[in-house]
């Protein structure tokens, strides 16, 4: 009898081992998807070197229905460049876990009449770990490589719809808080449009 407990135990034995083994935890997953149906009001509008002397120059950013590339509206944006400098955003956060790396895939759809290769504008688009407030927080981590054509739409004489996408690695603060901007840097004098459709922003935690 003694004899024929033995595997059994030995079986129990190695069934309650496999049972201690730990599954790694599920990493963290955070998704935003934003067409703009209903307006922009979940974002906030922020803009830099906007003034020429004491004048601002005309702007704005909204909703609008005159196009879109996903249901019916989309996100405008408008700016007389007479600073040959402006930058108009719109900025959203999203509450994370403190002292953590996250992988972060932004991409979106841009409505460019840029047909023309030497004075198009750069685009902004990029997650940080701080709310930007400087033009250096607002290129922190991009690669001058991200978006090399800019708003340039192939040479076509009319709005043309682009698909943007940006991956990067951001280690949140203390704070833990990671801020997305989306909008367009006027690197050349003049007035433009464009428009914004389509947002998917992805947050994946990485291994430690």
């Amino acid at each position: 009898m003694f004899r024929s407990d033995l595997p059994v135990v030995f079986v129990t034995l190695l069934s309650l081992l496999g049972c201690s083994k730990s599954t790694p935890p599920e990493p963290e997953i955070y998704q935003i998807e934003d067409s703009f149906e209903d307006g922009i009001s979940s974002w906030t509008v922020h803009s830099l070197d906007d003034e020429v002397d004491t004048l601002t120059i005309d702007w704005y950013f909204l909703s609008s229905d005159e196009r879109a590339s996903k249901g019916s509206q989309s996100a405008k944006l408008y700016m007389d460049n007479l600073t040959d400098a402006a930058k108009i955003w719109l900025g959203r956060s999203l509450e994370v876990t403190p002292d953590k790396t996250y992988s972060v895939t932004i991409s979106f759809d841009l409505a460019s009449a840029d047909h023309g290769e030497v004075n198009v504008f750069s685009i902004l688009a990029n997650a940080l770990p701080q709310e930007p407030t400087t033009r250096d927080d607002i290129l922190s981590g991009v690669l001058e490589g991200d978006f090399p054509e800019g708003t340039y739409n192939g040479g076509i004489e009319d709005f043309v719809w682009l698909y943007k996408s940006l991956t990067k690695n951001v280690r949140t603060t203390g704070e833990g808080k990671l801020f997305f901007i989306l909008g367009i840097w006027g690197t050349w004098e003049g007035a433009r449009t464009y428009y914004f459709d389509d947002l998917r922003i992805t947050v994946t935690e990485q291994p430690q």
